[in-house]
C-alpha cells in the first residue's frame, strides 16, 4: 500500500526529528505534554541554537536531557558536519522520560 504524505519527506535528520515533533504535537496531549515540561523545540528555533556555537573542535560531549524527538541533537549535528572545521568525534547523550517520544528519538538518532 502506497502512503501519500501532504508535506514532502524530509532531507536531514534534523527535519526528521521536526516532522515528527509535528507528529507528537499532534498525537500526545497537550495536558500531558504541559504536565512533562515538554516543549519539542521548532527545528529553526533548534538550527539557530546550534549555530550559536563558536569554534568546536576535538572531541565532543553533547547533553540532550529531555531530548523529545531529537530535534535539538541533530540540529547540532547537522551543523557541526557543515562547518570547515568540524569535531573529530561526538558522542551525544540523549535522555527522554515519555515513552511516547522514545520510538521518535530512536529513529532520529538512526538517521543520523
Amino acid at each position: 500500500m502506497m502512503h501519500s504524505f501532504a508535506t514532502p519527506l524530509p532531507t536531514f535528520p534534523d527535519e526528521l526529528a521536526d516532522f515528527y515533533r509535528v507528529d507528537a504535537s499532534q498525537r500526545i496531549d497537550a495536558q500531558r505534554r504541559g504536565a512533562l515540561g515538554q516543549f519539542l523545540t521548532p527545528l529553526p528555533v533548534a538550527r539557530f541554537m546550534a549555530s550559536l556555537f563558536d569554534d568546536v573542535t576535538g572531541d565532543v560531549l553533547l547533553l540532550d536531557p529531555g531530548a523529545g524527538t531529537g530535534t535539538l541533537t541533530a540540529a547540532f549535528l547537522h551543523e557541526m558536519a557543515n562547518r570547515q572545521r568540524s569535531p573529530h568525534r561526538i558522542h551525544a547523550v540523549c535522555y527522554e522520560l515519555d515513552e511516547a517520544m522514545t520510538n521518535y528519538l530512536a529513529s532520529t538518532l538512526e538517521a543520523c
